[in-house]
Formats: C-alpha cells, structure tokens, sequence
C-alpha cells in the first residue's frame, strides 16, 4: 500500500508539534529547600518531619530539609516536631522560589507530656536488675542507619544475626504458652550467654515480633532501650510518647 505523499509530508510537520505539545504539558520539576523553627526562639529544630504528600524527609542538625525534586505549582508543606504544634504552609513552586521557613510554636501541653514519659522510662530502667542501655532521639537521628535492626546491631551492643527455624525466642523461655506470638522462627535474633536466641521486643509498649523493628527508621522513633545486652528490647514511636503522658506504663516483666 502507497502512502499519498502529501499525507507523509502532513504527518512529518504534524510530528514535531506534538512532540513540542508534549513538552510544554511535562512539569517542570525543581529543588525545594527550607529551615523548621521554633516560632519563639527562632532556634532551628533538629529531627522535625516535613511532609509534601507521600514524601517525608527529616531535619538535620542545623533544621534544614530538602526536597530535590518538585513540580511546580501550588503545594502545602507539613510539619511537625515532638513538643510543637503542627503546622501547614501552602505555597507555590516556581523559578524564584525562595528557601522556605517554617515556624512552628511550643506546646506546653505537649512538652509536659514528653518529659513525664521521659521520667517514666529512666525511672523503670533503675528498677530492674539488667543492664540497660538507652538510646535517645538525638543518637537516633544522627545514626544514619536504614531502620531499627540495623541501628540495633550496629549501635545496640550486640551480637545480632537473622534468627534459623529452631531458635526460639527469650519470651517464650520466659513465658511458656502466654506470649506464643514471640516464637515466629525468624527475624532477629541475639547472642545471649552463648545462645543465639530471639529478643522479647515491645514496641509503644505491646508485644511484637522482632523482624517489626524493620518497618521502622530511627527516625520514627523517640527511644530504644536494650534490656541484658538484648534479652529485651523496648522501642517508643514519636507519635506514642507525644500521645501517651497522661497513661500508665505497663510493668516490665522477665
């Protein structure tokens, strides 16, 4: 079948305009950089969230974020800290856009909370007859580690590997049948007097398996302690410790 030349040449001029048509419809996307600060000190705060949507980054040390690819156009930035009320900044992104400050206020509500919390964990650590080591937020935010497991072995003091389907956990030693979620055969498991052996894990204070703490980054997290180089490990989200001043805290048991 011939193709009319008229019709090939139609279709070559037509081309290039559709490719330019294409062009102009693609977002141009750009780097967007700002500082979080507290609204009454003008202090940058360190480890605050700033979330654009699905996407979150954490400030450093200096409070600064950065994110390296956004589209232009209007947005609104999110952003919160432990002890500060939360914030949303609606804003456009273009050309000329400038770094972007965010301020965000104390909440003496939520300050009081975490530092009740904070007494109730050093409290309940000087109680039990285990060495602990107790890992705060600032060691979390600066570990660089991908998630909970990684900061563990690399920070936690212990010898850790990926447990084999005959290990059982130290709550199951601990507890027989009353804690069976902890047997699971997998996850991460410890060396213990010379055994290898799963660590009884609380997260916000309910029993979990210890391959969870994968689904965490130090990031997320306000504290860890490791009770007897690993025979416990407790771990307290940000949101759970914020939320959770005015609650009791649940007994350790061993």
């Amino acid at each position: 079948m011939r193709i009319a030349p008229a019709f090939t040449a139609a279709l070559l001029l037509a081309l290039p305009a559709a490719s330019a048509r294409a062009q102009e419809t693609k977002p141009v996307r750009r780097a967007l950089a700002g500082i979080v600060v507290d609204s009454a000190t003008g202090k940058p705060l360190t480890g605050a969230v700033v979330d654009l949507g699905k996407r979150e980054v954490v400030t450093d040390s200096t409070g600064r974020f950065r994110f390296p690819d956004v589209a232009e156009g209007a947005i609104t930035l999110s952003a919160w800290q432990l002890g500060y009320g939360d914030r949303d900044l609606p804003l456009t992104v273009g050309a000329g856009t400038e770094p972007v400050r965010i301020a965000l206020a104390p909440d003496p509500v939520r300050l009081q909370a975490i530092t009740v919390m904070a007494d109730r964990f050093k409290s309940r650590r000087n109680s039990v007859p285990y060495s602990v080591q107790a890992y705060d937020r600032k060691v979390l935010l600066g570990s660089g580690e991908f998630n909970m497991r990684d900061f563990l072995e690399y920070h936690g003091g212990m010898m850790a590997r990926d447990c084999t389907g005959g290990e059982r956990s130290l709550s199951t030693i601990a507890f027989g049948a009353a804690f069976p979620m902890f047997a699971s055969g997998g996850g991460l498991c410890v060396l213990v007097r010379g055994r290898w052996l799963e660590p009884e894990v609380w997260i916000d204070e309910r029993p979990a398996f210890s391959d969870e703490l994968m689904n965490y980054a130090p990031a997320e997290i306000f504290m860890v302690e490791v009770y007897g180089r690993g025979r416990m490990i407790r771990a307290y989200t940000d949101w759970w410790v914020e939320k959770g001043g005015k609650r009791a805290l649940e007994p350790i048991f061993f």
